[in-house]
């Protein structure tokens, strides 16, 4: 759902709330507890109402005076409402439509924000920084590499620690970012060169990274790597 309509459908849900409080406050004023009722049904069958309820109030006996400014305010009361709801709606529409340019610069804000960390996660694993993985993976990390292993924090960092390769490059490119509130779902691809055993390699990989803003600012909390095929053999740093 679109931002601005999902403020909309809020705006609207909070003005159905004010108007029902303040109906419930009205009725509490002797004026509106009136019993219409009756007089209602007398005026859609005068005949039937006459016959079984003689003993009720008929319509000719009673004047106009008796109850139509309870309808009047009935009515009055209606307006009032629809007005309100109509008055939200415009106001809720012409805040989003205001603040569409602002939202958008923000959200490109937080995109950028999510693809450099990612261009710099690939660029710490090319150095064999491990300090980096200690600060921007969550502690409760969980991951798995591209032989399908389950890694947590701790093993990402002693992969990338004790690593045998020495990567001559690391590049993330194609970076896509979805965001879900304060959750941010990043598909990127890897491509890294490197020396492994006196050995040089070349290799791609698919990598989905799961990131979550908090205090500590935006965390790694999952990942998954995908190892492409035809790419020669090497090592990834696990998630």
């Amino acid at each position: 759902m679109k931002l601005p309509l999902f403020q909309q459908m809020v705006d609207l849900n909070r003005s159905f709330d004010q108007v029902a409080a303040g109906l419930q406050r009205l009725q509490a004023v002797p004026f509106f507890q009136r019993d219409l009722s009756p007089l209602l049904f007398a005026q859609m069958n005068p005949n039937r109402y006459s016959k079984k309820h003689s003993g009720a109030p008929k319509l000719k006996d009673v004047g106009f005076s008796d109850w139509l400014p309870g309808e009047s305010m009935y009515r009055l009361a209606m307006a009032l409402l629809v007005s309100l709801l109509l008055a939200g709606g415009g106001r809720a529409q012409q805040k989003s439509a205001a603040e569409l340019r602002e939202e958008a610069a923000q959200a490109e804000v937080r995109r950028q924000e999510v693809s450099m960390l990612e261009r710099e996660m690939a660029h710490a694993l090319q150095l064999s920084n491990s300090t980096f993985f200690q600060r921007v993976y969550g502690d409760d990390f969980i991951g798995t590499n591209e032989i399908g292993l389950p890694v947590d924090k701790a093993a990402m960092i002693r992969n990338v620690q004790a690593s045998e390769i020495r990567y001559i490059s690391v590049v993330a490119s194609n970076i896509q970012t979805r965001f879900f509130q304060d959750t941010a779902i990043v598909q990127a691809l890897w491509s890294m060169r490197g020396m492994r055993n006196g050995q040089a390699f070349s290799r791609q990989m698919r990598v989905i990274h799961v990131y979550v803003s908090g205090a500590r600012g935006w965390q790694v909390v999952a990942g998954q790597q995908t190892a492409l095929p035809g790419r020669g053999e090497g090592g990834g740093g696990g998630g």
